[in-house]
């Protein structure tokens, strides 16, 4: 397992005066070009991506040597389903206890240009209950409450690091809130979502098999996590399969991961302790980036509706499905 790049330096290289006069992707047409439904297996891959993977008798090698596009706009959909969760959340009354049983859904798209990186958010914790009755807020997503749902911000990647791009006009107040949440983790965020090459990949020299494994600790977790991450994961090679037409490495995943300090994309804090049951991951046969996850697992999650650790927590514990899926499309 080697180090891609590090995260600095391939994140300097999108760094050009005159970024913050580009206009608004929204205004722009938001994100046309892209499927509706992101990240789904199966299928034929493209004649075009199907030309550049690079297989053998020693078997299918992840290429290192494709220049990862600097200009994208893409989607990161996230859905959870809760099995029986039990809820314990604070407030000024005490505790409170229950049991959950739904899905929660998030959809975030994204437009990464040379110095600049912009994110709206279509669904911010949407419940949808088991029998398909959808309900407009999730009463765990306490930011969904605050109306984040089609709101947009963009960063500016400056000489100090990544700063909020202020808009003229009046102050969007629940906008800014969120904004200044996610300011501190847009490196980890990008990578996320797919917006720039995970830190850490497979090695240019190794031929995978069916069946072969690696063994994932230390930094090289980073792979499947761009965040504060320890623990042990078990990767097995189970072969190709194609995402929207983009050739993949699937893997079967199994282990342990603890999450610190985790914004996530509502811009709550939370404490993650993670069980993977089962889980499978699709990994770009091209590019440094994970398609699609899939993880049945059991977590301990403690959550603030804050990034300052302020405010009351709720803790919830139990089984998760959780999916993360992917589409990116390169501008120019």
């Amino acid at each position: 397992m080697n180090r891609f790049c590090s995260l600095g330096s391939c994140i300097a290289l999108l760094a050009l005066s005159g970024c913050d006069k580009a206009s608004s992707w929204l205004e722009k047409g938001g994100l046309g070009g892209l499927p509706d439904r992101v990240g789904e297996p199966g299928g034929a891959v493209s004649a075009d991506f199907e030309a550049l993977v690079d297989r053998s008798d020693a078997g299918v090698r992840f290429r290192r040597d494709i220049p990862y596009p600097l200009n994208l706009k893409g989607k990161l959909n996230v859905t959870t389903k809760h099995h029986k969760v039990l809820v314990v959340s604070e407030s000024e009354l005490g505790k409170k206890s229950e049991r959950i049983d739904y899905r929660l859904e998030t959809e975030m798209g994204f437009d990464k240009q040379m110095g600049s990186f912009e994110v709206s958010l279509s669904k911010v914790g949407r419940r949808i209950l088991e029998e398909e009755e959808e309900v407009d807020q999730a009463p765990l997503a306490a930011t969904a409450e605050s109306g984040l749902e089609n709101r947009a911000t963009r960063f500016l990647l400056t000489e100090g690091g990544w700063k909020t791009a202020r808009k003229e006009g009046a102050t969007d107040f629940k906008a800014l809130v969120w904004a200044d949440a996610l300011v501190g983790t847009v490196p980890q965020l990008m990578v996320e979502s797919g917006a720039h090459p995970r830190v850490q990949w497979f090695s240019s020299s190794r031929y995978w098999r069916r069946g072969e494994r690696v063994v994932l600790t230390g930094s090289s977790i980073k792979m499947l996590h761009p965040y504060d991450v320890s623990g042990r994961v078990v990767l097995i090679f189970e072969g190709e399969e194609a995402i929207d037409g983009h050739p993949c490495g699937v893997f079967s995943v199994e282990g342990d991961l603890e999450v610190h300090d985790k914004i996530e994309l509502e811009g709550r804090l939370t404490e993650s302790e993670i069980a993977i049951r089962s889980g499978k991951i699709w990994a770009s046969l091209l590019y440094p980036v994970i398609l699609r996850e899939e993880y049945d697992a059991v977590q301990t999650i403690s959550r603030w509706p804050t990034s300052a650790r302020k405010g009351p927590m709720t803790k919830l514990q139990g089984r998760f499905e959780v999916t993360k899926s992917r589409a990116w499309l390169p501008q120019g």
